[in-house]
């Protein structure tokens, strides 16, 4: 479940266990980046290179694609005093709708969780062969595998448990490296206020949305 909702949530699901990404730049640590991704054939070497042309979005519920970029890009339209681009485009719905989004030219610049991103190419899909990353967000708690707060207590405990100990099953080794998913780790119910407290940054400096 994505962290900021889950922050916002009176009625919280069981947190069971976040996963720690296998790449290097994730330091095994269970956290996440988002990344600006724009065409593989665009002329921009930067972030600010971007300005003034169009940003995309996915939910405006959604932390990767919508909290983190647009508390990334506050610095810099605090220091510019207006809006950094000519248009924003939202509900792309997915990372992987991002990545369309820009390979099909509907936006110039858009945020991807960079955990799926780090998927994608992993797996070579054709959106990442035409699209290159000009910047990263700071880290962000990974979002964290729940159980229904309906479940029982004692069951949760156990889904817990089997993620917790994961990576010294041999037999889940070669899915574990597929999913590039080092082990789980225990995530506390507080980690995520991290995501409430940049979207509150944003709104207090009336910042509703990246553009």
């Amino acid at each position: 479940m994505c962290g900021w909702p889950f922050a916002r949530r009176k009625t919280k699901p069981h947190l069971l266990a976040a996963p720690v990404p296998s790449p290097k730049r994730y330091g095994d640590c269970p956290i996440y980046f988002s990344d600006f991704v724009v065409h593989k054939e665009s002329r921009f070497e930067s972030l600010p290179d971007t300005f003034g042309r169009v940003i995309g979005w996915t939910l405006d519920d959604s932390n990767s694609g919508f909290n983190l970029p647009r508390y990334h890009l506050l610095r810099y339209r605090t220091e510019r005093g207006g809006n950094l681009y000519a248009r924003s485009v939202g509900n792309l719905i997915n990372p992987l709708g991002a990545l369309r989004a820009v390979v099909e030219g509907l936006v110039d610049v858009a945020p991807v969780d960079s955990f799926c991103h780090d998927l994608f190419r992993a797996a070579a899909h054709p959106y990442t062969l035409q699209t290159r990353t000009v910047a990263v967000t700071d880290p962000s708690p990974i979002p964290a595998l729940v159980a229904s707060a309906n479940v029982p207590l004692a069951t949760a405990d156990r889904i817990r448990g089997a993620l917790l100990s994961a990576h010294l099953e041999p037999r889940l080794e070669p899915y574990m490296q597929k999913a590039l998913i080092r082990q789980f780790q225990p995530i506390q119910l507080d980690a995520y206020d991290y995501t409430a407290a940049i979207a509150k940054a944003a709104d207090r400096a009336g910042y509703t949305m990246p553009a």
